[in-house]
């Protein structure tokens, strides 16, 4: 929706309010690391798109562009999430013991199309039905923060319940952990690897799967890094944005298989004290 990160943050600063304008290009510019007058270019975009409004050095959204983006937001969720025909990717054509595979370069691009399947999954899954997530390493956060915290925030505000297996064992697996995980109150667990190998991650999302396969060596690169660092700082985030960011082969499998979901959730669930109302689900 925006060409640039500077433009992005200026309207998610102006969500939550009008601001003056010298403390906003100010914030902005120490938050994403750049010059006042890269700060003020974007506004100028911003402003000539009509998406922000300047009045008495005061800065606002402009409620018109709010509403326009509002109204292309309905068409969309009634086209992906309502829809049986959303494109080559559909949760309405999944029926029991279908399943669909994707290739990508590089595991930037197949997470991108990981966070799309999983929220729409999630639009089909009972909230009692516990979320259950494994992940070699959880590096996601870190390269990928801005879709995480979409993600992460729509389990929360609608009312899922989610338990995170972390296959790693390293500083910083615990720390990442307890940063991003911990926090917004779902569940971790660390070391068990359930007999999946460092390239293998897995969602079950009630009846549906998504299963991960890493290129080997990005993984292996992975695996190097977690063992490497024991915190994290702006230089070896940009390391591990590298490694990810490397070409290779990775799939994607979504399906829905309702047996092999109950043996995933039941075998994940272990490591977890599951609510009352939950355990049958396991």
């Amino acid at each position: 929706m925006f060409d640039s990160p500077i433009t992005a943050k200026i309207v998610e600063e102006l969500t939550t309010g009008s601001k003056n304008s010298a403390i906003l290009v100010a914030k902005v510019a120490k938050s994403q690391n750049c010059s006042i007058q890269s700060v003020y270019a974007a506004l100028r975009k911003l402003r000539e798109q009509s998406v922000v409004l300047l009045h008495k050095k005061v800065l606002m959204l402009n409620v018109v562009w709010i509403e326009e983006q509002s109204e292309l937001l309905q068409r969309a969720q009634a086209t992906y999430f309502e829809s049986s025909d959303s494109g080559s990717f559909s949760v309405g054509t999944l029926e029991e013991g279908d399943r669909v595979t994707y290739q990508f370069k590089n595991p930037i691009l197949l997470d991108e199309m990981w966070g799309h399947a999983f929220l729409l999954l999630l639009e089909k899954a009972h909230k009692k039905v516990p979320i259950m997530i494994y992940n070699a390493h959880s590096w996601f956060p870190i390269v990928r923060h801005a879709s995480e915290k979409t993600i992460f925030s729509t389990l929360a505000n609608q009312g899922y319940k989610a338990y995170f297996s972390i296959g790693g064992t390293t500083d910083l697996d615990r720390s990442i952990c307890k940063d991003f995980i911990h926090p917004i109150g779902h569940s971790f667990s660390l070391g068990n690897q359930f007999g999946l190998r460092n390239n293998q991650y897995l969602n079950i999302i009630d009846d549906y799967l998504i299963e991960v396969s890493l290129d080997t060596r990005v993984s292996n690169n992975i695996d190097d890094f977690y063992k490497k660092y024991v915190t994290l700082t702006s230089a070896n985030q940009g390391e591990l944005q590298e490694i990810v960011s490397a070409k290779g082969s990775n799939k994607l499998i979504i399906s829905r298989n309702s047996r092999k979901a109950l043996l995933w959730r039941s075998r994940l669930s272990k490591d977890f004290l599951i609510p009352t109302a939950s355990r049958q689900y396991v």
